[in-house]
């Protein structure tokens, strides 16, 4: 389990290194349709150090998409190999930060806007908590590792709910708007099969904006009450919750952008579905340890009889 998550995370920092690399990040259009739009509604000391980012970043576009594309190969390349993980999870952990609060706008969550139709609560904060959750203790024991996922997906899926309920959502622009962006955000259209869905989808919000509300918040408080609750039919849930993201990943997210070329990552619903099937990999009876951790007794002794992961 442990094995597998840390290497996908591994191909996943790898493929936002190429993604960085995309011709149109080293234009304006980078600047203009993915930094810009974090300024809206964020707090004045928020939006200073937004704005300070900004302008060094257009400054320096060439420069700037080559480092963060070579430190993002780096942690990748790094959590592939067992001997590096540890130094791979820590360096992702302070990238990550740093990713979040000055590249993300801390996912939107203080805008009172933010919603996992919008990526919150932030792709790199995800990453930083998939590092955070390797590096625990509790991640070596195989029960326990299940079951602080589970409470994850819990907690994620009722946050969900919870941003959702924000007075903005229940009008018909703000909710529109966040699904219209998907299809004018970039200067490429996407393709018309990812749009015929949302645009479906936007005529109903148009028409319905509180019922269309409503449901969204409805799913994830019962998504997340039945992870909290270790629902016994597992499968049905893990189902029903990958559905779910599949719907936020095209629907509100765009499949990160993916399809247009303007996309530094896959955003938020992918790392939340690693979770989902993270509770489904199978289990060995030993695990490659990562060196001493950063917690304490983070490493089980040899006459531990706790069973670690792999």
């Amino acid at each position: 389990m442990r094995t597998a998550i840390r290497r996908t995370l591994g191909i996943l920092w790898i493929a936002d290194a190429v993604l960085q690399l995309q011709p149109l990040m080293f234009t304006m259009d980078m600047v203009t349709n993915v930094m810009k739009p974090l300024l809206t509604h964020q707090p004045l000391w928020l939006l200073t150090l937004l704005t300070q980012a900004v302008n060094l970043f257009s400054a320096h576009l060439l420069l700037g998409n080559v480092l963060v594309a070579a430190i993002q190969m780096l942690v990748g390349l790094l959590l592939l190999f067992q001997p590096t993980a540890r130094a791979g999870l820590i360096i992702s952990i302070i990238w990550g930060m740093g990713i979040w609060i000055l590249g993300e706008g801390m996912g939107g969550l203080l805008t009172g806007q933010a919603s996992l139709f919008s990526g919150a609560p932030g792709s790199a904060l995800l990453y930083v908590l998939w590092a955070l959750f390797l590096l625990h203790p509790r991640s070596q024991v195989r029960d326990k590792a299940r079951r602080l996922v589970e409470w994850g997906l819990a907690a994620l899926f009722a946050a969900g709910a919870v941003m959702q309920s924000l007075p903005g959502w229940w009008t018909q622009p703000v909710l529109f708007s966040q699904i219209d962006s998907n299809l004018t955000a970039t200067t490429v259209p996407q393709p018309h099969w990812v749009q015929v869905p949302i645009l479906w989808i936007m005529a109903a919000v148009q028409q319905h904006p509180v019922q269309s509300n409503g449901v969204i918040i409805l799913i994830c408080a019962l998504l997340g009450a039945a992870w909290a609750m270790r629902w016994p039919a597992r499968t049905l849930l893990a189902t029903a919750s990958l559905i779910w993201l599949l719907a936020i990943w095209w629907v509100g997210e765009g499949f990160g952008m993916l399809l247009v070329g303007m996309s530094t990552d896959p955003n938020t619903a992918p790392l939340i579905a690693l979770g989902v099937l993270a509770v489904f990999m199978p289990s060995s009876q030993r695990t490659g340890q990562l060196g001493p951790g950063i917690f304490p007794n983070s490493n089980p002794g040899p006459n531990s009889t706790k069973s670690p992961l792999r």
